[in-house]
């Protein structure tokens, strides 16, 4: 057992999701503590405590101590963690003013704390500049918008944990639960491997070693886009599993190739045919979750004749081949009960 706890500052910002907040403070809160009945207590192994603007309203665990921006007088953190912010995609809107923060965690990671984010929160860090020629990581929805806003940072939405440097002195984490990884990572890091595996054991925490791949869906930015590439978009959504989508959409947007080419880029981040794959290939996902159509058949119905080419495609892009991705996803569908079926939002 450690003879001091673990600072960790967990910062709260106009937007921060409360609920990433107590569930990152609460899993290391739980570290080194006694969970079978019976047990003598322990200390505690992490001291997370908050820190926010004065005016910025976020839900903090009772026992936790919340510290202003701007009268911090707590201990130095060795640990600062970011949780996920709701951003808005929209690239028409402003960024965030976040400069109040920007010296703060610049002063924190020269003392040697580990810098951490998940998900959205990463742009707090962008901001501030830390990532700048940095490799970073968020969820993979996001990652075209914030490579936009801040071009000096390298974003990738196909990990689950990416560190920013060879010592590992900032970690973002991508979408969701990945924020786990990332304090299973901390836990293993500053107390030892054994008490992260028996933190997930109690927890049921996975550990996401495909990254977020199997998880990333085409998203059809339609609404982003000029009005020639939305209707385009809007087609392919529709007929990607045709005979030569590409053309048909060049002549459906009523463009020269070359200008249509360019323009879709513009509006998506990927080639038309890169596009078309992904939309193939998150079908392929529906289909092999919930029917048992073998691989070839899957293949011939998204409109590839040669079932190897599909599969290598698959595994480059989702990170498990069809077989694996049927086997790891079906299960979860048939436990999950029927619904009406909505289609999603």
């Amino acid at each position: 057992m450690l003879n001091h706890p673990i600072p960790v500052a967990v910062v709260a910002v106009a937007g921060t999701s409360s609920s990433a907040v107590l569930a990152m403070i609460e899993l290391l809160s739980a570290v080194g503590r006694p969970w079978q009945f019976g047990q003598q207590q322990s200390r505690a192994i992490f001291a997370p405590y908050v820190i926010a603007t004065a005016d910025t309203q976020v839900a903090v665990p009772v026992g936790i101590d919340r510290f202003s921006l701007d009268n911090v007088n707590g201990p130095e953190p060795a640990i600062v963690f970011i949780p996920e912010i709701r951003l808005d995609l929209n690239p028409q809107l402003p960024t965030p003013d976040w400069n109040v923060w920007r010296e703060p965690l610049r002063s924190w990671h020269r003392h040697g704390a580990v810098m951490c984010s998940a998900s959205s929160g990463v742009a707090l860090l962008a901001q501030s500049g830390l990532l700048d020629d940095k490799p970073a990581n968020s969820h993979w929805a996001l990652t075209r918008e914030l490579q936009r806003r801040y071009p000096a940072v390298q974003f990738s939405g196909r990990e689950a944990l990416v560190a920013g440097d060879a010592g590992g002195s900032i970690l973002t984490a991508g979408a969701g639960s990945a924020w786990a990884d990332l304090a299973l990572h901390l836990i293993a890091r500053f107390v030892g491997r054994d008490m992260a595996l028996q933190m997930a054991r109690i927890e049921m925490l996975q550990w996401h070693e495909f990254g977020q791949r199997p998880y990333r869906e085409p998203i059809n930015t339609a609404e982003f886009a000029d009005g020639a590439i939305g209707q385009a978009l809007n087609w392919l959504h529709e007929n990607f599993a045709r005979a030569a989508p590409v053309g048909a959409a060049v002549e459906h947007a009523g463009l020269p190739e070359r200008t249509f080419t360019r323009r879709f880029h513009v509006a998506t981040g990927a080639s038309p045919l890169e596009y078309v794959h992904h939309l193939r290939l998150n079908q392929a996902r529906r289909l092999l979750e919930s029917t048992s159509l073998n691989i070839q058949s899957v293949a011939a119905e998204l409109g590839y004749e040669d079932p190897s080419f599909f599969s290598r495609l698959f595994k480059r892009e989702v990170g498990l081949t069809p077989a694996q991705y049927r086997k790891r996803f079906s299960p979860m569908r048939d436990a999950l009960p029927v619904g009406p079926e909505r289609a999603p939002a």
